[in-house]
């Protein structure tokens, strides 16, 4: 969950960027943002994923909120080139080869692209998967070899274009981070059980709990951000300190099952106090008191519409 969930927190305001920092690395590409643009869906576009975007354009991790007209790297070119007028004749393809993969509890088409070799674009089109590319246990997918995959982003830089993290946020997100690496977590189908028997104990709908957790962090209780969102609910600090006032006791995100309850208790609090599903889940996204105040995001309602989609599924 990012810093702006908790309620009344005043959200990041961003200079505007018209163009990207640095020109485009080999094999990326300049791509102006359009009215609907989300990252998710730019980097389901492209090939790529949000972290991998948010690093190459220096985006604050908090947020990532794009402008109409803004200019970002991308691998390859979502959009028409211009016409050229070199005639060389382009290099022949490699080839493919076709295999199968058989979905399983916790799987992302990220995931799945990543442990293969292979991009997300590669297997939406081989599979004819429709937006938010939502898959189900059990499903056969067709995976073409070989094509690169874009670079795991990295968490540990602590300044980009609107935002600088405090080394003491970098530092405790990167303790977080080793910690849960060090010891043993839940596997993402026990992280599912906890979230879903945490909700039902707390009186929240499991699928919303579920689905927000699953789009936070595809049930992985390892995930912590550079700005040190914590676990499968992706909790911040600040935010825990209020769910363990919200659960009359201390919570600690490092572990899973509080992690669970720290999530479940805040989506309850935003629930009672949300006019409507939509703004409490834009609540846990942009913040409740943004939400209310400022409307959503072009961002936050991308996550609302997939949020709402997984919950048709759980």
């Amino acid at each position: 969950m990012l810093p702006a969930a908790l309620p009344a927190q005043p959200p990041v305001t961003l200079a505007p960027v018209t163009s990207p920092a640095t020109a485009a690395p080999t094999g990326w590409q300049h791509y102006a943002v359009r009215g609907g643009d989300t990252l998710w869906d730019i980097a389901h576009r492209t090939g790529t994923t949000t972290g991998a975007l948010a690093v190459h354009n220096r985006l604050p991790d908090a947020g990532r909120h794009l402008r109409v007209g803004q200019v970002l790297l991308v691998p390859g070119s979502p959009v028409a080139r211009p016409a050229t007028t070199t005639t060389a004749r382009p290099a022949p393809s490699a080839p493919t080869a076709t295999s199968t993969y058989t979905v399983r509890a916790g799987d992302t088409v990220e995931g799945i692209a990543r442990r293969s070799g292979v991009t997300q674009t590669s297997i939406i089109k081989a599979n004819s998967l429709r937006t938010p590319y939502l898959i189900r246990i059990g499903q056969t997918l067709r995976l073409l070899r070989p094509t690169p995959v874009a670079p795991a982003a990295s968490t540990s830089a602590n300044t980009f274009a609107g935002r600088t993290y405090p080394a003491t946020t970098v530092a405790a997100a990167s303790a977080a981070r080793a910690r849960l690496a060090a010891a043993a977590q839940p596997s993402r189908t026990q992280m599912r059980a906890i979230i879903s028997a945490t909700a039902t104990r707390y009186g929240v709908d499991p699928r919303l709990a579920l689905a927000i957790a699953y789009q936070e962090s595809g049930w992985d209780q390892r995930q912590v951000s550079v700005a040190n969102a914590v676990g499968a609910m992706q909790v911040i600090p600040d935010a825990g300190t209020w769910a363990s006032q919200l659960a009359g006791r201390r919570l600690n995100l490092l572990d899973a099952h509080d992690n669970a309850t720290a999530g479940v208790v805040i989506l309850r609090a935003l629930t009672r106090s949300a006019h409507s599903l939509n703004e409490a889940i834009g609540g846990y996204y942009q913040g409740l008191g943004s939400v209310q105040s400022r409307g959503m995001y072009a961002d936050t309602k991308g996550y609302v519409a997939t949020v709402k989609a997984l919950m048709a599924r759980f």
